[in-house]
Parts: C-alpha cells; structure tokens; sequence
C-alpha cells in the first residue's frame, strides 16, 4: 500500500484564487490561508489534496476545484473564459502541476491522444464525434471514476506512460479493471480530512441557495416563499420550455421535472447552452427554509442524463430499444 503525502513535493509557490490566497505545492495539495482579521474556518491552513466530487471525480476543497488552483498557481491565469484545465493523463485526481495545462475544449479533444482515442472508441472518428457529439456507435471504455486516484510522482510517470502507450495501440487492454492495469499495486491512500464546510453559495435569487454550483446563478421559477408544500409549489412551476436558470455563460431551459415519491427531491434535466454537452441534471431539495439547488453534472447525450434523474428520484431507468451505451457511460 503506497501512501502518497503532501510532504513529497519539490516547489511551492502562492497564489489568489477567487479572492483566497492559497500555498500551493507542485504535488498538488493546496492550503488556503485564513482571512486576515476574519475567525478561521475548518478547513484554513491545513494542506490537503481536496476530496473527490462523487458526480464529477474532480477533487475539491470547500466548492473550489483543486485542480484549478493548481494550475492557476503553476501556469497563470487561464488565457480566455472559454479555457478548461486537461489532466493530461486523464486521471481527474492528478493535479500534480505537470499533469495540467490550460485548453480549449475543442484542444482537448484534438490534442490530449487519450481524450481523442476514447471519443475515437465511441464514435469512430473525431470527423464523426463533430458531427454530431450526442450519438455514439459503441459503448464506453473506461468507467467512470472509479479507477482515478491521487497519486505519487513515480505512480503519475507510470501510469502517464501506460495510458499513452493505451492511446497509440489499437485495442484496450485486457483483462482486470482499467485501474489494475495503470497502478498494477493496491491502491493509495492520501492525506485529507473530511470537508466540513458546506459547498454552499447565495444564489441571484433570494432564498435560494447553490450547492456545487459555482457561478452565481438565478433561478426564475424558485418560489419567493416556503409554503406547507415548497417543492411541489416549485416543480408545479417548471413547465416545459422553461427558464430554470440564468447566469453569465447563458441559460438552463426545463426538459423534464419529477418529485421523489415522498416529494422530498426535485429533480431537473435541462437543456443548456453548450454546442458540446447539451443537458444538465439539477436537484432541488429543501434546508432550513432555503431551496437548495445542487448541480449533479452536465451530459452529451440525453440518456446520460435520464439515468443520473432517475437514479436521484430512485425511478428505474427503462433501457430504449436498440440502446448501446452512450459516450457518459465513461466521460
């Protein structure tokens, strides 16, 4: 069993990130700095490697991604709103500095031959994945998350290699899961405490609160008020067509809308701005007389998103004729 610190590290330097100062270490751990003249929080001046989003894979401290305080600490401010960070491994939990670079979206297809290998797998040719990103011919390769991890700088120069030398063949490797065949070892733990803090911000609305949902966002249809009945007063408002939110990158626009059995979730697929991924699923729920709004993740194809719906309505997904997997099966 591999233990992989945040002491082993070789470079340390500081940034500001959304108005917090953080050290940051070329391994990818972070330590955000108490405010000056402000109580310290949970989670001030501990270094940690974040913990793992269960719907994304990223790692996170408090609602910060971690891997873009790394990058912005180690390569700069992003050149354009429209740049991501590519773990150039592809392992979402390698956010050691020279596993990450600033990119397009579209670069990140184009030029990570990882990224391009499985969208490749799944459609046939990034000629037809431009085409038309929402179907795939095959179903995924990888998984999910499950084989990502924090990893130490000989795990990272092994696993980088072998997934490269994955990208340049012409078929997946055998046998095992897709983790044993990068790591081959147990897998390793890391140091990190539990997150305390709430991923909670205020939203443009009043009364309404955004849960790993980082850009300020307004939510047209939330009630002004908690009546004896909040999420069905909200989901009776969430038509088809209509906006369920707003921000500076654009709008979210309701596809579908469904209460838990015991109307204690609401759970919102939406069709969004993005001529890459086009849905969204959003979860309503109710907390100390606020509507909190939890954002699950974003999706290429509609069944992707369908299953995320009904797996937080705990509603069976029905599998649609001729259904071969989608490209979420493994994104």
């Amino acid at each position: 069993m591999s233990t992989v610190s945040v002491d082993d590290f070789e470079l340390e330097t500081k940034c500001f990130y959304e108005g917090e100062c953080y050290l940051v270490r070329d391994n990818g751990a972070i330590l955000r700095k108490r405010r000056p003249g402000k109580r310290r929080r949970p989670l001030d001046d501990k270094w940690t490697f974040g913990n793992p989003c269960v719907h994304h894979g990223y790692m996170m401290h408090s609602n910060v991604s971690v891997h873009r305080v790394v990058a912005t600490a180690f390569l700069g401010e992003p050149p354009s709103k429209d740049h991501v960070v590519d773990h150039i491994d592809h392992n979402r939990r390698n956010n050691r500095q020279d596993n990450l670079r600033w990119v397009t979206r579209v670069e990140n297809i184009l030029l990570n031959d990882i990224t391009r290998k499985k969208v490749i797998a799944a459609y046939g040719s990034i000629e037809a994945f431009f085409e038309n990103p929402q179907k795939p011919d095959i179903p995924g390769l990888l998984g999910q998350f499950d084989w990502m991890r924090t990893v130490s700088k000989e795990e990272a120069r092994v696993s980088r290699e072998r997934l490269e030398s994955w990208a340049a063949s012409d078929k997946p490797p055998n046998g095992g899961s897709f983790g044993e065949y990068l790591f081959v070892t147990e897998t390793p733990t890391f140091e990190s405490e539990p997150q305390y803090e709430d991923q909670d911000i205020d939203s443009l609305t009043p009364g309404a609160i955004q849960r790993d949902w980082k850009c300020p966002s307004e939510f047209p249809m939330c009630p002004d008020e908690i009546n004896d009945n909040p999420l069905q007063d909200y989901f009776s408002r969430l038509e088809d067509g209509a906006v369920f939110s707003r921000n500076r990158y654009g709008e979210s626009v309701v596809d579908i809308a469904e209460l838990n059995k015991d109307g204690t979730c609401l759970s919102v697929i939406c069709r969004i701005d993005s001529w890459v991924k086009s849905y969204a699923v959003a979860k309503v729920t109710v907390e100390e007389e606020k509507f909190i709004h939890t954002s699950v993740s974003t999706y290429f194809t509609y069944e992707g998103a369908e299953k995320s719906h009904c797996a937080l309505i705990d509603k069976p997904w029905v599998e649609p004729e001729g259904y071969v997997g989608c490209i979420d099966d493994y994104c």
